[in-house]
């Protein structure tokens, strides 16, 4: 489990610092970032990751991102 959530915050990470991601998609990844590092029990924080993470239907994001969050989803998922 805690491969998976290091993973998690690697993938957040790098989409969080992407220039390419649009400024809206990178401030709701970093406030999933924010919600993974607090004290909270682990299927509470992946909740409301997954809550914040549902946002990407919109026509602004590539699809390349839209499979990483997709992606994250499942990682977060599986771990609650």
């Amino acid at each position: 489990m805690r491969e998976q959530l290091r993973e998690i915050m690697g993938i957040l990470d790098d989409l969080s610092n992407d220039i390419n991601i649009s400024k809206n998609v990178r401030q709701r990844v970093s406030e999933v970032i924010v919600v993974l590092n607090n004290d909270a029990e682990l299927a509470v924080k992946c909740d409301q990751a997954i809550q914040l993470l549902t946002f990407n239907e919109g026509p602004n994001i590539d699809s390349f991102t839209k499979t990483r969050i997709w992606s994250l989803l499942s990682l977060l998922e599986s771990i609650s």
